[in-house]
């Protein structure tokens, strides 16, 4: 078999500092919001109408058909 050797990188590179994990969950949630806000922004017509057919189909729900 071949084996490959890897220079080990600087212990620093990968050492956890105070508050990183804090910043590394904070970065992730802007960019979850960012996805979002873009969607709804492409999306807000066809969310809207989803929306209010919903609201139209309970509202209607409780009314006896005839």
């Amino acid at each position: 078999m071949f084996s490959i050797r890897v220079k080990k990188a600087p212990i620093f590179l990968f050492k956890k500092r105070k508050g990183q994990a804090t910043v590394e969950y904070l970065l992730i949630m802007a960019w979850v919001v960012a996805g979002v806000l873009i969607l709804a922004v492409l999306f807000y017509k066809k969310l809207l109408g989803t929306f209010f057919t919903i609201i139209g189909m309970v509202m209607g729900a409780g009314t006896p058909q005839t």
